[in-house]
């Protein structure tokens, strides 16, 4: 298959992938016992029902003879799970960290609301705030995505230092959102 060819099927599977979780979604029955809750996708549900698929459809393999490994154990001071590492089966570095949330989960806010500043900015600027070793509750961004940040970041030092891996690529990720750090060791180091 060419390129073209190849984005033609990305594109029918991610659009077959989005109308599968909607449809999903809307029958309610995600969690039948939580009435409040009922047609919310937890972050386990978001994995099997989203991005398993997506990460096929990207060319990944899952699995026990897989390029992805889940769940994957990261030891520093404690033991941690990255939700996913894509790896290279030949020499088993890591490619990727894909950190998901559940899909419900809203996308980057300003701390203060009336902070208009765009989105990437302040991603950024959280990010310095985390580098600056400053608090949790002067962040610029709320406490979940400093939260959210602080983890990609804690995955990526860890990768460095402690495994001595240079990790080309840190994904964090609802679904209905998707940040991609191109250069996560330059971006949090």
């Amino acid at each position: 298959m060419n390129e073209a060819q190849l984005r033609n099927q990305f594109r029918g599977d991610l659009s077959k992938l989005m109308e599968d979780i909607i449809r999903f979604i809307e029958c309610g029955i995600i969690n039948p016992y939580s009435k409040d809750s009922a047609n919310t996708l937890h972050e386990h549900d978001t994995r099997i029902l989203f991005f398993d698929r997506l990460l096929t459809s990207l060319g990944w393999r899952l699995g026990a003879y897989g390029n992805v490994q889940e769940e994957a154990r990261i030891k520093a001071d404690t033991t941690r799970f990255m939700d996913y590492v894509g790896i290279n089966q030949e020499t088993k570095t890591p490619l990727m960290i894909f950190e998901a949330k559940a899909w419900d989960v809203p996308f980057v806010s300003a701390r203060n609301p009336e902070d208009r500043a765009k989105d990437e900015d302040l991603i950024v600027m959280a990010i310095r705030h985390i580098l600056n070793d400053k608090p949790e509750n002067e962040s610029p961004v709320s406490k979940q995505w400093h939260g959210f940040l602080k983890q990609v970041m804690d995955y990526v030092r860890t990768m460095k230092t402690i495994n001595e891996h240079d990790t080309p690529c840190a994904v964090l990720s609802s679904g209905q959102w998707t940040v991609v750090f191109t250069n996560p060791v330059l971006t949090f180091f």
